[in-house]
């Protein structure tokens, strides 16, 4: 038998698992439903945001009120290395808007533009 979940338990906790609900339905894939790539990158980005401070992180859910299911997003190195060279060229584009220089801003939209993850 368990034992009941004390509060310092729940606080202690370092394991977490990022939810983000969305109005619409997934994307239809080929052999099943599959994140938009703006969802995946703005969870994936959130779950490597909580990795840096210290949680561990191996998978996040959106969940489609439309559809009423929830698609998981194993969070993996290849993951990783897909999120961030697109997050440091978008980074790189949204200095250059704000300096005033050509850069290809609107290509990234607002979900990179106020995205940051701690470099180095």
């Amino acid at each position: 038998m368990s034992r009941p979940a004390r509060a310092e338990d729940l606080f202690s906790a370092s394991e977490v698992c990022p939810l983000i609900t969305r109005r619409g339905a997934p994307k239809e894939g080929e052999e099943a439903n599959e994140l938009w790539d703006t969802d995946k990158m703005q969870l994936g980005l959130q779950a490597l945001i909580l990795r840096d401070n210290g949680y561990i992180c191996n998978e996040g859910v959106i969940y489609y009120r439309a559809t009423k299911q929830r698609v998981r997003l194993p969070i993996t190195p290849e993951l990783e290395n897909w999120i961030l060279p697109k997050h440091r060229r978008c980074q790189a584009s949204h200095r250059g808007a704000n300096s005033g220089t050509a850069g290809s801003f609107t290509e990234c939209g607002a979900l990179f533009a106020r995205t940051s993850l701690p470099t180095g």
